[in-house]
């Protein structure tokens, strides 16, 4: 729900501002405000959030990425004039093998250092996960043998406020190249608080609390895994991978993944003859019970949210 300012300042309710610091590509750079908005804004039952989208880095993007950012997110200079409670940096696309070659490498840098004095908390999402931990505790991420993705069960390995309401199995998607172990994790001081014996480390926080890691998605919606699917089905067709592009694991059902190899042929045929691929089933293709990871992910935000309001 979203409520008009003089709405808000009647509400009687406490506020809260949160930065959205977004870093994905263009192409997903409106879903993912949409992702973290929606999270947020199911969380906060008891709370206005006031959602500042910003990034860094922007004069690299598309005409259609500017528009948008020059529509509806704020400059760095005026989230550090208005201030913010907390700040969210989600994921990216990683483009380059070391992080500090990364286009917004700088950029999150320097609104890393101001937050952590200027915030009361960062919640960080994946790749920007393993960028924090680098710059701040010289830990590099290891590159996997093949991408780690797909839908994974996951349990509670510690308790902690952030997990108040929770029982495990937890479900939760996975989507990276790159990953830090539990033990990498440990030996500089992190607790790790989710954890799959597939998937690796879901959830961390640091020894303060100031820091909550994520390496799963809690955010994503039911077809994110989907899309990132068909952007690599349309890869394999154009040659830009000679591999038909493994399934995320874990995430269709039977009948989807016949489907999904029966595209293949039908992918190659387009290829062969140089017509354009037709479009594949979503609707089929999606199992229709899925596991649930909003309604885990809603509560964790929502614990954290009431940590930054007490």
């Amino acid at each position: 729900m979203v409520v008009t300012p003089d709405e808000a300042a009647s509400s009687g309710r406490p506020d809260l501002s949160v930065g959205l610091l977004n870093l994905m590509p263009d192409a997903a750079l409106r879903a993912t405000d949409r992702q973290f908005m929606r999270l947020l804004a199911a969380a906060s039952d008891s709370w206005d959030i006031w959602v500042r989208p910003f990034t860094v880095a922007a004069s690299g993007r598309g005409a259609q990425a500017r528009r948008h950012i020059d529509d509806h997110y704020w400059s760095v200079e005026d989230i550090e004039r208005s201030g913010i409670d907390a700040l969210i940096v989600t994921g990216a696309n990683p483009a380059q093998d070391l992080l500090e070659r990364e286009a917004f490498w700088e950029g999150l840098g320097e609104v890393l250092d101001w937050a952590q004095t200027h915030t009361r908390s960062i919640l960080c999402s994946c790749l920007a996960t393993h960028a924090v931990l680098e710059r701040f505790k010289g830990l590099k991420r290891t590159r996997l043998p093949e991408k780690r993705w797909g839908v994974f069960q996951h349990r509670i390995v510690a308790a902690h406020p952030l997990l108040e309401g929770l029982t495990g199995p937890i479900a939760a998607p996975h989507s990276h190249w790159y990953d830090v172990t539990r033990s990498d994790m440990e030996a500089i001081g992190l607790t790790v608080l989710i954890e799959s014996d597939e998937a690796g480390v879901h959830m961390a926080v640091s020894d303060d609390d100031f820091y909550v890691f994520f390496q799963g998605h809690p955010e994503y919606d039911r077809i994110s895994l989907l899309k990132e699917y068909r952007r690599e089905l349309g890869r394999y067709y154009r040659g830009e991978r000679s591999d038909y592009p493994p399934a995320p694991e874990n995430y269709f059902d039977d009948a989807g993944l016949a489907m999904v190899e029966e595209y293949h042929s039908l992918l190659d045929a387009a290829k062969s003859a140089a017509t354009m691929p037709p479009g594949l089933d979503e609707a089929g293709v999606l199992p229709k019970d899925m596991p649930d990871w909003a309604a885990p992910g809603k509560v964790i935000y929502r614990n954290w949210l009431s940590g930054l309001v007490s």
